[in-house]
């Protein structure tokens, strides 16, 4: 992304300011004669030292590269982990309270505190995402390998679709097919063998192949070519349009795998 040279991720400050707010909350409605006036408690500090195990869970559980990593992901797909951050770290606390000899009573300040935070988690990353994705250099710069009839299809759907914000600088093709008249300004930007070359100079931060008339080996010799890059390589799979949004994956000895959902519907798929 375009803001990379930003050390701490936006949500990294939403995630900080939802846990800070659940828990100060919770304990000064729940428990109020647990904090004086311009302290906190001694439950408060034990919280405020956990802050720091909080981040490296949600960044171990992948909260805070997806934004970057894919095209197309929202608030919503991270909704189950964020639930399970909530529900481990608050248990956790609770352990490391147990363990320190801090006193959570009453049990009704961490239960608030769970609730609060499991709304507050998505709530808060769902308004900082939508303020950030607005700056003008969010979009990533983006080339297709291959202009073929994949290749152009998936222009037109990303030059038509700004909420995934790339900004599509053309093709690279040597061999390009006849131009569909919906790619507005897109045009072959030259060939597969001039990509290195076009990172630094179109400051590109993704790289779509999408089957172009390169072979296999000399597929496999481009994305090598990026490996000194720090660009993003989206491939599109053979047979995609069979591949559902969501699918099991799995390797055999280190050759992936894609698995399929039964085409024929189960005696219980069917009674539902």
């Amino acid at each position: 992304n375009s803001l990379l040279p930003i050390v701490v991720p936006p949500d990294v400050h939403a995630d900080l300011f939802a846990l800070l707010l659940s828990f100060f909350v919770a304990e000064r409605v729940l428990d109020p004669s647990a904090v004086s006036a311009g302290s906190i408690s001694t439950r408060g500090g034990l919280f405020l030292l956990t802050l720091p195990g909080w981040i490296v869970a949600a960044k171990m559980l992948g909260l805070y590269d997806r934004d970057q990593d894919l095209i197309q992901h929202s608030t919503l797909d991270e909704v189950p982990r964020l639930a399970q951050l909530a529900v481990v770290g608050t248990w956790g606390f609770v352990a490391l309270a147990w363990a320190t000899g801090i006193a959570i009573q009453p049990l009704g300040v961490v239960v608030a505190f769970w609730a609060l935070l499991t709304a507050l988690l998505p709530l808060l990353r769902a308004l900082v995402r939508a303020e950030f994705r607005r700056h003008p250099e969010f979009p990533q710069n983006t080339v297709i390998v291959g202009a073929g009839s994949v290749g152009q299809l998936l222009g037109r759907k990303l030059l038509h679709h700004p909420e995934y914000h790339v900004n599509l600088l053309g093709f690279l093709d040597d061999q390009p097919k006849e131009r569909r008249e919906d790619l507005e300004d897109l045009v072959i930007l030259g060939s597969p063998d001039e990509l290195p070359a076009l990172v630094d100079r179109l400051a590109l931060e993704r790289v779509v192949i999408a089957f172009s008339n390169e072979s296999h080996e000399e597929t496999m010799d481009l994305i090598r070519s990026l490996s000194e890059f720090p660009v993003r390589i989206d491939i599109v799979p053979r047979l995609f349009d069979v591949i559902p949004p969501r699918l099991t994956s799995h390797t055999v000895e280190g050759i992936p795998l894609i698995t399929l959902a039964p085409l024929k519907l189960s005696p219980w798929r069917r009674f539902l």
